[in-house]
């Protein structure tokens, strides 16, 4: 898949789960977010984005899991509506 794609599968399916403003990152984002809530181990997180400096990565420590939770919840179920309807 090209990236060209992967944008035009965030914005289309961005817009169905009422956030149009989906972006490749913010899969990224979350993805990386749920690898570290799960295992606590940032070095995991950081060979998964490719980082070459931990530092970088940290920055995923900054963020509360039971939020995270939160909002994946609320537009997996938005997303699910929407690949059903």
């Amino acid at each position: 898949m090209t990236g060209k794609n992967l944008w035009r599968l965030c914005k289309t399916y961005g817009r169905l789960i009422g956030y149009p403003q989906l972006k490749p990152h913010h899969l990224r984002h979350g993805v990386a977010m749920e690898v570290y809530a799960q295992h606590g181990d940032l070095e995991q997180v950081r060979g998964l984005l490719g980082h070459a400096r931990i530092d970088t990565t940290q920055v995923y420590t900054q963020i509360r899991p039971p939020q995270l939770k939160q909002a994946v919840a609320f537009y997996e179920g938005k997303a699910l509506d929407a690949l059903t309807k």
